[in-house]
């Protein structure tokens, strides 16, 4: 169970990394999205997206990335105001949250993709008991992750 005794906003004054990966293309069919993997993930597959774990560790725990497809109706209840710009997987909003619970604390990184073909949400986590955010950490290990994206156009396997 995650209890979270507060989250703090942070904010960031740059346009995320562009940067690309080098991997295995990573497919799902039912969520209908895909993207880069590089080696050292973990990858488990639920029917509307993807939680990968880093098996490298970094800081006090495993950096884990989830992606999930977002449905009709879905996008109004997840939306939140963030820093926004023009990625290669689309029109993204971002924002960076620190987050504190009984076994530690770290930084999460919550970002909403939306293309014309589609929104997929993700939410990037790294266990950090520094009080100020690394953005290195996510420009390093996530962003090139998250840029790799492509949004299928939905079709019979898409969402409901």
């Amino acid at each position: 169970m995650l209890v979270v005794a507060g989250a703090l906003t942070v904010s960031c004054s740059t346009v995320p990394s562009t940067e690309s990966v080098e991997g295995e293309t990573l497919r799902h069919p039912q969520a209908r999205f895909q993207l880069v993997l590089p080696s050292g993930w973990q990858v488990q597959q639920s029917r509307f997206g993807f939680a990968l774990v880093r098996q490298e560790p970094l800081g006090g725990g495993y950096p884990t990335l989830n992606l999930r497809r977002l449905g009709p109706g879905e996008f109004d209840d997840m939306r939140f105001d963030g820093r926004s710009y023009k990625g290669p997987s689309g029109d993204v909003v971002y924002r960076y949250q620190g987050w504190r619970n009984s076994r530690g604390s770290g930084y999460r990184m919550e970002a909403i993709i939306t293309s014309p073909r589609g929104t997929v949400f993700v939410d990037a986590s790294v266990w950090d008991s520094a009080t100020k955010l690394d953005r290195a950490v996510f420009e390093e290990v996530f962003w090139p992750l998250i840029n790799s994206i492509e949004i299928d156009s939905p079709g019979p396997a898409a969402l409901p």
